[in-house]
């Protein structure tokens, strides 16, 4: 019935619309729509091709606009109707030959009217059109140009192309061009059968640009804002682009266009000119620029020492200058390191004074950044003396034997700066040393003084007379006869009064009298005859010795005692000093202390008194050593005192000092003073307390009370406070006595004593201060941190506990005992405990208030806002489970509740059996809750057979899956008063195991130095087809050890840039058949396509195709192997294999390694945190300019691909075992695919390519092109050192060999052409000719090579070039001829090397006439000049010598040069020599033999620990990299070392 209805509405207005219509009373609404223009449903011209009698035709459409005009009718006609007809439906007739134009009209709007043109033509090409347009092409480079032809139905519309100029640019019968070198040619498109059709396009052809350069890159300093950047020159010269300039600092300096720079302020830039051109290559070139804008950045004197003869105007030759030029800002000042010789005024020197010795003259500049630049010069100033005098007389007459001839003269001017000669008239009488005129006897001598300059030239002269008598009066005379005791003393001497003379009587057999002093050096000096002057007090012994000429000795010793006085004797009590102490302390000084040499030091006293004291102990004062005595005064009562210091000698005074003392001790009676607080006595022992900090207390000390009543003289009263919890001050206020006790900090509820002392007598007083507490601090439990004051708080509790702890801003302990509270009309309070208190707040349903914290005493308060809830809008949720080891790990961390619903948390198969699911509360919701508590408020629900329980401390509830369940996928819910109810699943995948299954990531021959890497192509070949991935073993394991389901692995693919993730590209992440890669999901196929699932418009992949370009793994389609599709994940280029930049993989990298180099982390997991993981880094190459670079793993891979990489190693059949032939059946070279065998780029992984080339039948000297080779070994066949070697009968050419092995061949490389061959880091190994051979013109640049059993020449070239870097390491040991060979087998360059060896270096190699010197390492290295270094082992000597650098080294028998570009020096590190083959008799004991071999049980051994060496030293040693030594790393010990290790030494 609904149906009849629906039809009913819908068809009766139709039916009145009908019959409207035929009754004709709706006619006159109808409206006309006019047409306002009109196209042809085709463009361009019409081409009719008249090839027989019939007219061709074609009908021509037409669009009218609106598409609802009334009146649609078209009218058409033609230009000319010999030519086209054209009828009223708008076919058209081609009636002959020629062109024509068809006009359609509207038939009711003239103005709507068109023209198309019309051909009629035969089927003759009449006209080409280059369809695209290449105007610039670089040289290398191809394009493919297309035209087309009109009549397009032409029957031939074949092409003839040619190029104005081939040279530059030639062009292909198909079209394609390809420039040759840089220019301008015409490409000509002409039809071959009419060739009055043609087009012709101009092509630029341009050099790519490959490097750029300045003449000079050297930092530039300016003092000025300009500058202009060098020219910048091209590699190729003739590569022409437009260079454009930055600066590294817009903000100091900017650069236009034409490389002009302009500093905006004084600072440092780089300046860097780039160059791009059309083809992306990028190359550029910086110069640092450093504008000083006029301040120095260098200082400098033009000389380290200046000379000058002082002068009267003073003027001197001195002046400092720097860099750079034209500075002249920043400076200073100019500093002297001696006063009074040099002034520096007016930008000028002046000399003012002398030094002999030079003054140091420093000047300091400030550069424009603030930085300090100093230059430094000596300078020395001299002056000559003009005239001496003598002050003090020129007839002198003296005591002492000696005299210090400077003090007797003087010299003007007095700076001058010659020095003296001193000479006596009477040699017997007396001599001149250093200055010093010394006696001999008594007599008058004359003494000339002369100044001498710098030039030994006199400069003044006069003399003086000396008269010498040893006894003056006053000395005291001692007389030595001969039969005098052996000892005798002299009287004593008064130091500072008196001096001694021994005079010695003893008969005219004696001679040659001496006077020394044995003991008391520093007490007494003798001069020559016998003088004794004291030096200070104390005791000394002289020794006076005389000889006969017979031998005969007469002695004695003079026992000299020099007695001083005290300068001073001070005491530390003063004359009339009073106290009241029973004892006090005093301190004596005896200064110098040398007064109390011999002597003793005594204190005295009277009265009843004693003084006790130690021994005198010296120090020194203001440069003196004074004798200082402590000790204490100790009294018997009351009364005076005298105390006296007294200096003692043998028991008799000799001198000293005494005071008189007053003591009041014990002389006061117990009534002596009274102590009183508002008015009342205050009793020994009283009790007071102080309420809070700051607080004072205040006493008087009775009314009449003087200090001087108790101690005579006393002005003060002293006040002691114990414990620093008060300060106490005594003072006086109107002649008053107080004392104020002040609060400093609590004494925690105790008591401490204040003693107060007058005369003899104390009173003590015992004092609590209290604390009132300033701040309150609130803690609720189950939240860490404290309440912040003010602050909005929510709970969900009936009740919360608060703890709450009193404090103080000066931190001291509050003693106040309680604390009130308030909240939602209640109230309550707390004692407290120790400053804290534990309080208890009822919180009824749907209150809010605030709650009040107060202090006992009012003066502290704390409040913040508080409310309950019935429920929470949201919560956080953190999943966690224990790992099999222990360690908690987390499954998944929501910061909303909400964003878990239907969310799947993964664990590991390895995890011990519960989850732990914490709630995550806002940080303002208040409460600790009970286990029931937190049931009640967060439920969580899980399936039969599970259990939960809850931790209310930790908020946490803990889930545990039934026991045995080694997999598990469960919803559990998690619900929340009614108001949160979310669902999620628990997944345990079960998965114990993934493993990329004996997948070889360790490789050992991958020769990189840095780290292990293997490199990945983006293609691979596999059963006679390129697909677009390359697969590996995967292995997924259950824990019962079957096999896993593959659908619960994740995958994750993550590009990495050095050794972080490069966020500039996308990854990739996998769960299962999903793929989520750019913003959309893709999904894995049964056949193993991907299909995108949001846009069908993104292509598919399919059949091992990647069109979509989608980086992704397939585990699904080929059972057991994981295929990788690298999609368009942006990998290695060719030039970061060359640089070792591979990325950084955490391992300790050579710098280079990190630097570009991307790789793809693959991982495949179990998707839990902590689970089960398996990750792999993949270094993938990208394909090459228009080619495709292919994974080969056998032998049809590598003979159908130019661009390959070695997965594997690929042997000839004759190399392999019968099982191994079944199994790969890898033919490499034969007759029949020879020609298959040329490669474009190998990367090789380490993997071996075995040619098997041992036979007859390959032909002699195959070519085998390999192009470029990184990182592969190259094999002719399977040989070892000594075998023999003449069907090796292939070699090796190409451009670049890194890393590479090459073995077995008749050459190693053979380098020819225009093109240079780089061949760096490489092994070469058992060649029948030369490892290394330049045929005709080639260059080969040749970087650290190892070359064993290299063949009869090891490098050898005809008109080539050899340029080395770095070093040749070689060992040729294969017999007797071959010790005779120079590993470096040019043969010039062996002459020279042995000839240097003999002659110039002769005395450091030992070897006799006859015997023969045989040469075993040589090395090129680049580093600085070493020296001459030789060992003396009696089995060698190694040395280094000089190549000239930039040199051609040409040998005159051969006519061969040698162009030493790049190498310094040639290194023989070891030399060898034996005059018998005495290997032949077993000898192999001399190292150089054993380099190559070794004696095991006396048989000749290949030694291939130590050969392993030698190759792991080219390829992988990081110390190959100069160091900042310019050294390479590695020395002879070093190999000596590795030598004996590997011979078991």
């Amino acid at each position: 019935m609904k149906k009849v209805m629906i039809a009913a509405v819908i068809l009766l207005p139709l039916i009145i619309l009908m019959v409207l219509l035929i009754s004709g009373t709706v006619v006159g609404s109808v409206q006309h729509i006019y047409v306002e223009s009109i196209e042809f449903t085709e463009e361009g011209t019409l081409v009719l091709v008249k090839d027989s009698e019939e007219p061709p035709q074609a009908t021509l459409s037409v669009n009218v606009f609106p598409r609802a005009a009334t009146n649609k009718e078209v009218v058409f006609s033609s230009s000319d109707e010999s030519v086209v007809t054209v009828d009223e439906n708008g076919v058209v007739y081609g009636e002959d030959f020629g062109e024509a134009y068809i006009y359609a009209q509207s038939a009711e709007n003239g103005s709507a009217r068109i023209a198309r043109r019309v051909l009629v033509t035969d089927d003759v090409v009449h006209e080409v059109v280059f369809e695209n347009t290449v105007r610039q092409l670089y040289t290398g480079r191809s394009a493919q140009l297309t035209v087309r032809v009109r009549p397009q139905e032409a029957a031939d519309q074949s092409i003839v192309w040619s190029s104005s100029d081939p040279s530059v640019l030639a062009v292909a019968a198909d079209g394609t061009v390809t420039a040759k070198k840089a220019g301008t040619s015409e490409i000509t498109a002409r039809s071959a059968v009419n060739a009055a059709a043609f087009a012709v396009l101009q092509i630029e052809c341009k050099a790519p640009v490959q490097s750029v350069d300045i003449a000079d890159r050297s930092a530039v300093t300016l003092a000025e804002r300009t500058a202009v950047f060098p020219q910048v020159l091209f590699t190729p010269a003739e590569a022409d682009e437009a260079v454009a300039y930055s600066v590294s600092d817009e903000a100091v300096a900017s650069v236009d266009g034409a490389g002009n720079i302009l500093f905006k302020k004084a600072g440092r830039v780089t300046v860097t000119a780039t160059v791009t051109d059309g083809i992306g290559n990028t190359a550029s070139v910086s110069k640092e620029y450093t504008c000083t804008d006029g301040y120095y950045a260098e200082l400098s004197f033009g000389q380290d020492t200046y000379t000058f003869a002082y002068t009267e105007d003073g003027a001197v030759a001195l002046s400092f200058g720097g860099q750079p030029s034209g500075a002249s800002k920043g400076v200073e000042g100019v500093t002297f390191s001696q006063d009074g010789v040099l002034e520096y005024r007016d930008g000028a020197f002046y000399t003012v004074g002398t030094s002999k010795s030079g003054v140091k003259v420093t000047v300091r500049a400030k550069t424009y950044d603030g930085q300090t630049v100093s230059a430094t010069c000596t300078v020395v100033v001299l002056r000559s003396a003009e005239e001496i005098g003598f002050p003090k007389g020129d007839a002198l007459s003296v005591s002492t034997a000696s005299l210090n001839l400077a003090e007797y003269i003087s010299v003007s001017p007095q700076d001058h700066t010659d020095t003296f000669v001193f000479t006596a008239d009477d040699p017997q009488a007396a001599s001149v040393e250093n200055g010093i005129l010394l006696f001999k006897k008594e007599g008058r001598v004359i003494v000339t003084v002369e100044t001498k300059n710098a030039d030994g030239e006199t400069t003044a002269q006069a003399s003086f007379t000396v008269n010498y008598q040893k006894a003056q009066a006053g000395d005291v005379v001692l007389t030595l006869e001969e039969t005098e005791e052996a000892s005798v003393t002299m009287p004593d001497l008064a130091f500072g009064s008196q001096s001694g003379v021994i005079d010695v009587r003893l008969s005219d057999e004696y001679t040659d009298v001496t006077f020394t002093v044995t003991e008391g050096a520093d007490v007494v000096s003798v001069d020559a005859v016998g003088r004794v002057t004291p030096l200070k007090g104390g005791s000394a012994v002289v020794t006076v010795r005389a000889a006969k000429a017979d031998g005969a000795v007469w002695e004695r010793q003079v026992l000299i005692y020099s007695d001083r006085a005290a300068d001073s004797i001070g005491l530390s009590l003063q004359d009339g000093f009073a106290t009241s102490g029973k004892e006090y302390a005093v301190t004596a000084t005896v200064s110098p202390a040398d007064a109390l040499a011999g002597k003793e030091f005594r204190f005295t006293a009277d009265g009843g008194a004693r003084v006790e004291y130690g021994e005198p102990q010296i120090s020194e004062k203001d440069g003196t050593a004074v004798c200082t005595v402590t000790g204490r005064i100790v009294f018997a009562g009351a009364g005076t005192v005298n105390l006296t210091a007294g200096v003692y000698r043998g028991g008799e005074w000799s001198e000293g000092r005494s005071v008189t003392l007053r003591s009041t001790y014990g002389g006061l009676d117990e009534g002596g003073f009274t102590l009183t607080q508002d008015g009342s006595p205050v009793a020994d022992g009283a009790q007071f307390t102080v309420a809070n900090i700051g607080e004072s207390l205040t006493f008087v000390l009775g009314t009449d009370f003087s200090p001087a009543d108790f101690v005579p003289d006393a002005d003060s009263v002293a006040v002691h406070a114990e414990g620093g919890f008060l300060d106490a001050e005594a003072v006086q206020e109107n002649g008053v006595w107080k004392f104020v006790l002040t609060a400093r900090k609590p004494t925690d509820g105790a008591a401490t004593p204040v003693t107060v002392t007058v005369g003899g007598r104390t009173l003590t007083l015992n004092v609590r201060v209290d604390a009132f507490a300033e701040t309150l601090q609130v803690f609720a439990d189950g939240r860490e941190p404290a309440l912040t004051e003010g602050t909005q708080y929510d709970t969900l509790l009936p009740s919360l506990t608060f703890t709450v702890r009193l404090g103080r801003s000066d931190g001291a302990a509050v003693t106040q005992q309680k604390v009130l509270w308030e909240f939602g009309g209640q109230s309550g309070e707390a004692a407290c405990t120790g400053g804290e208190c534990r309080i208890t707040v009822p919180v009824a349903e749907n209150a809010s208030d605030s709650l009040v914290f107060t202090s006992g005493d009012g003066k502290a308060r704390f409040s913040v806002q508080l409310e309950r809830l019935a429920a929470l809008e949201d919560i956080g949720v953190v999943f966690r489970y224990t790992t099999a080891q222990g360690m908690q790990a987390s499954a998944g961390q929501f910061e909303s509740i909400r964003s878990l619903t239907e969310t799947e948390l993964r664990f590991p198969s390895a995890m011990q059996n519960s989850i732990s699911l914490q709630i995550v509360l806002p940080l303002d919701l208040l409460g600790a809750y009970s286990d029931e508590t937190f049931a009640s408020l967060f439920a969580v629900s899980v399936p039969s057979g599970w259990g939960v329980a809850y931790e209310g401390e930790l908020q946490t509830a803990i889930l545990t899956p039934p026991s045995g369940a080694v997999s598990f996928r469960a919803d559990a819910v998690l619900r929340h008063a009614g108001t949160l109810d979310v669902t999620f699943t628990l997944v345990r995948s079960g998965i114990r195991g993934i493993e990329f299954v004996g997948y070889d990531r360790t490789i050992e021959s991958v020769f990189l130095g840095s780290q292990q890497v293997r490199v990945f192509a983006k293609h691979s070949y596999y059963d006679g087809k390129t697909v677009d991935y390359y697969k590996i073993p995967l292995t997924v394991t259950d824990a019962d050890g079957s096999g896993g389901a593959m659908d619960l692995v994740q995958f994750s693919l993550v590009p990495y840039k050095g050794g972080a993730a490069d966020t500039s590209q996308q990854g990739t992440e996998q769960s299962g058949r999903s793929v989520f890669y750019g913003g959309k999901t893709y999904e894995i196929q049964a056949d193993g396509s991907l299909v995108c699932k949001d846009d069908s418009s993104v292509a598919v992949t399919a059949d091992g195709k990647n069109t979509a370009g989608v980086p992704f793994v397939d585990p699904y389609t080929e059972q057991g192997y994981l295929r990788i599709y690298f999609g368009s994940f942006g990998g290695l280029n060719e030039e970061d294999v060359q640089n070792d930049a591979f990325g950084d993989f955490g391992e300790e990298l050579d710098a280079r390694t990190a630097e570009s180099g991307t790789f793809l982390k693959i991982t495949a997991s179990d998707g839990a945190e902590g689970g089960v993981s398996e990750s792999y880094n993949f270094n993938v190459m990208n394909d090459p300019s228009g080619a495709t670079l292919v994974n080969v793993v056998d032998a049809a891979g590598y003979l159908n691909n130019k661009y390959v990489v070695l997965q594997t190693s690929l042997y000839h059949d004759a190399e392999l075992s019968e099982p191994e032939k079944t199994e790969r059946a890898a033919q490499i070279l034969t007759s029949t695919n020879s020609g298959q065998l040329s490669k474009t780029l190998t990367y090789g992984n380490g993997f071996s390519v075995n040619f098997g080339a041992y036979n007859a039948s390959v032909g002699e000297n195959t070519n085998l092109s390999q192009g470029k080779v990184y990182n592969a070994v190259l094999k002719g066949t399977t040989a070892s050192a000594g075998d023999s070697k003449e069907n090796f009968n292939i070699y090796f050419t190409g451009t670049r060999f890194y890393y590479c092995d090459i073995q077995a061949c008749h050459k190693g490389l053979s380098v020819s052409g225009s093109n240079p061959t780089y061949i760096k880091n490489c092994v070469f190994r058992y060649h029948e000719d030369s490892s290394i051979y330049i045929y005709q013109t080639g260059t080969a640049y040749v970087e650290n090579v190892f070359i064993i059993d290299g063949g009869d020449v090891a490098m050898e070239y005809k008109t080539g070039t050899f340029k080395f870097n770095g070093f040749v390491d070689g060992i040729n040991f294969k017999n007797s001829n071959d010790l005779k060979e120079i590993t470096l087998g040019i043969e010039f360059l062996a002459n020279m090397v042995m000839n240097k060896l003999k002659s110039s270096y002769s005395s450091y190699i030992w070897y006799d006439a006859g015997e023969e010197l045989y040469a075993n390492i040589v090395v090129a290295s680049i580093g600085p000049e070493r020296g001459v270094d030789f060992c003396d082992s009696a089995s060698g000597a190694y040395t280094t010598f000089e190549l000239k650098k930039g040199e051609v080294q040409t040998d005159a028998g051969t006519g061969m040069s040698l162009l030493y570009e790049d190498m310094l020096l040639v290194k023989i590190l070891l030399v060898t020599y034996k005059n018998t083959d005495d290997t032949a008799n077993g000898d192999y004991s001399f190292i150089g033999y054993n380099c190559q071999y070794k004696d095991v049980n006396g048989s000749r051994t290949l030694n291939t620990d130590h050969i392993a060496w030698h190759a792991q030293r080219v390829h992988r040693d990081l110390s190959l990299v100069p160091q900042t030594d310019g050294s390479y790393g590695w020395e002879l010990a070093d190999h000596t070392e590795k030598l004996q290790a590997s011979l078991g030494a």
